[in-house]
């Protein structure tokens, strides 16, 4: 286990606790610790070249390549201790050599774990308890005139959601920054080999990409590249049980269940505008030859895709409810629902698959546009007539 970093990483944090004086807001920690994480993650996967991490090897090539690395390694050992005993082991995995080199690792990791244990034990709990939670604000009157201000209903109710998602760090890194993410990720590795092969690997990709982007099969490939990234949006799915006890509160205010349900899934939809647009114009970078008028109806397609999905995923929230929490990441990791959300893609992509695949173009884009849409008006008729018993298991 990798123990001199794990300490060697809480004694900074404990340190940057106790000496700054602009943190003191938690929230605002975690968001910068993952965004800077993220950028780190990203640049070093972007700039790291060419350097055969894809190559399998055994253990004696790879304790060859690291022999061969040795200045690099010495240099890089006097600032990290665990480096060159870490790698002797993996040098010398069937001698005694080895077995030694394990026992210098364990000694020193047992050391500073004792060592960074002892310089923290002081000040660990004074400092923790000085971190509280959306920070030191000072009371102040509130000026009802400015404060409260009359808007439209929707609007309202939609920013509220919003609030919730983006003020709470872990809905906000559960729910919503994926959805931002993957896109980007998945684009890494087209870039990657735009890189490694000087532009080869994607002029050929983009020649035969461009034999089949306006076709069927071009439809069919990119509105289900979309589905897959609607994967990663959990707003809607846990649009009932993230509010826990408390979505009681939809019971009791004086607008319609109904509509409620609209309100809760416009977040979702509005935040999965980013992959449709993001799908679709990084293959018009790619290729040229992809028509307007196509773009055009794989966004009305994936847009129709999309509002039908967050319908069904509230629907099965409403259905299945994880009222009782303790903690904000239950809500999305220990949720069962996650697994319906997976089925439901899985079996529009394979009805997409088989549609686009006996089909001709623009029957295919008739069949989807009509089957969403009809989908929807479905579920909306459902929800006005099944609205009071949708939600009689909040109580």
């Amino acid at each position: 286990m990798p123990i001199i970093p794990v300490v060697a990483s809480a004694l900074v944090i404990i340190l940057v606790m106790k000496f700054t004086k602009i943190i003191k807001n938690k929230e605002v920690v975690q968001y910068l610790s993952v965004f800077i994480t993220l950028f780190l993650v990203v640049m070093i996967q972007f700039f790291g070249g060419s350097t055969g991490g894809n190559q399998n090897l055994n253990n004696e090539e790879l304790a060859n390549s690291i022999i061969s690395k040795e200045n690099m390694i010495n240099n890089a050992s006097n600032l990290f201790i665990t480096i060159k005993p870490t790698l002797k082991i993996v040098e010398n995995y069937n001698n005694i050599n080895g077995i030694k080199s394990l026992c210098i690792l364990f000694l020193e990791s047992i050391s500073v774990y004792f060592i960074v244990c002892l310089l923290i034990a002081k000040i660990y709990i004074k400092t923790a308890t000085s971190i509280i939670s959306m920070g030191n604000k000072k009371s102040k009157a509130i000026n009802a005139e400015k404060v409260f201000v009359k808007d439209k209903l929707w609007k309202t109710y939609v920013k509220k959601e919003f609030k919730i998602l983006v003020r709470n760090p872990i809905y906000f890194m559960q729910c919503v920054l994926p959805s931002l993410l993957f896109p980007i990720i998945f684009s890494i590795p087209v870039i990657m080999s735009y890189k490694d092969s000087g532009g080869e690997a994607i002029i050929s990709y983009t020649n035969n990409l461009g034999e089949y982007i306006n076709s069927q099969v071009g439809f069919a490939v990119t509105l289900i590249a979309i589905l897959i990234m609607y994967i990663f949006n959990f707003i809607a799915l846990t649009a009932i049980s993230r509010d826990g006890r408390d979505s009681t509160f939809i019971k009791q205010i004086p607008v319609s269940i109904n509509k409620q349900i609209l309100y809760k899934i416009l977040p979702g939809i509005i935040l999965n505008i980013v992959p449709v647009i993001y799908v679709i114009g990084f293959e018009k970078v790619l290729v040229n030859s992809f028509d307007i008028s196509s773009m055009i109806i794989i966004f009305i397609t994936a847009m129709l895709a999309n509002i039908f999905n967050n319908y069904l995923m509230i629907l099965i929230d409403l259905k299945n409810p994880k009222l009782d929490w303790t903690t904000e990441y239950a809500v999305v990791k220990q949720n069962f629902n996650m697994f319906f959300q997976f089925i439901i893609i899985a079996v529009e992509s394979g009805i997409i698959i088989g549609v686009c695949g006996f089909l001709e173009k623009a029957l295919s884009e008739i069949i989807l546009i009509t089957a969403f849409l009809c989908g929807i008006l479905i579920i909306r008729k459902y929800i006005n007539k099944k609205q009071i018993k949708l939600f009689c298991k909040i109580i």
